[in-house]
């Protein structure tokens, strides 16, 4: 079992568990627990065209020119589906996940050439089809998810929500008709950015962020593809903004910290996430 415990000082407290198989995470009184839910998964539309070239199904793997593995992971349909690892040359782990289908299901993690942590993410496969199948439909009364009613006013923003690249920041122009070796090669190739060998995805659960030291970045949950409750968000001076979201939207008070945890502003944000005043705390 690893923990990730993130204490203010302040009198509040974020402290998330992380297990391979259900994630707990108390923040005050209250608990959140997150297990996969693969049982109702139904395959993704059939337009959706698979990357790589992979093969029907079987294992597939390759390995450094020092024999060392580059990779290693399972493929059904033509799909990644099932655990997943690529490593470093120097036998490091780049990245470790799940797949269901060619989608990220559970926990995914990824790190630098240094060994060092530097993501972590939870992803729900079952849940990225239900939503996805509601924006096709019609009619307000049939809207489940926030995200949905996102879809309806701005497609294109609830659409990116649900892309690899709102969480892991990479040039978009790789090519897809990459093979399978060529995209982990580009993933452990210094000075390029990391690009997860999946192009859609749904965050639910825990997702934080590390600095090159190990130091947390930023560390909050998602709920059905969007930030909500109790997020931290950390600059490289050591300064901090904690609050909540809504839908992914600012709550609520929000404050902000110097380095050293001494609160400087406190901020409130209306129910529409705009900003509506700002207090400077002073002190004698």
């Amino acid at each position: 079992m690893i923990k990730y415990i993130l204490c203010t000082g302040i009198g509040m407290m974020l402290c998330s568990v992380v297990t391979s198989q259900q994630l707990t995470a108390t923040a005050g009184s209250s608990e959140i627990k997150y297990t996969p839910d693969v049982s109702a998964i139904e395959d993704p539309p059939t337009n959706d065209k698979p990357r790589f070239g992979l093969p029907e199904e079987g294992d597939v793997a390759a390995h450094h020119t020092n024999e060392i593995k580059l990779y290693s992971g399972t493929v059904k349909r033509h799909k990644l589906h099932g655990n997943w690892q690529s490593w470093y040359s120097n036998q490091h782990l780049c990245d470790s996940g799940s797949f269901f289908k060619g989608l990220p299901l559970g926990e995914w993690k990824h790190w630098n050439m240094n060994g060092q942590l530097i993501a972590i993410r939870h992803y729900d496969a079952s849940k990225f089809l239900r939503i996805k199948n509601e924006f096709t439909r019609s009619g307000p009364k049939q809207i489940v998810y926030p995200l949905t009613r996102l879809y309806r006013k701005n497609r294109q923003k609830a659409n990116y929500y649900m892309h690899a690249g709102y969480s892991f920041s990479f040039n978009d122009h790789h090519p897809h008709h990459f093979s399978l070796q060529q995209a982990v090669e580009n993933n452990i190739t210094p000075g390029n950015s990391y690009r997860p060998l999946f192009d859609e995805c749904l965050h639910h659960g825990l997702y934080m962020n590390f600095f090159s030291d190990g130091i947390v970045k930023d560390s909050g949950y998602y709920k059905n593809g969007l930030k909500d409750g109790l997020w931290i968000h950390r600059e490289e001076n050591g300064s901090y903004l904690m609050g909540a979201y809504t839908n992914s939207l600012k709550s609520g008070d929000w404050k902000q910290y110097d380095a050293k945890g001494k609160l400087q502003y406190v901020i409130f944000y209306n129910k529409k996430g705009t900003e509506e005043w700002k207090k400077k705390i002073r002190r004698n």
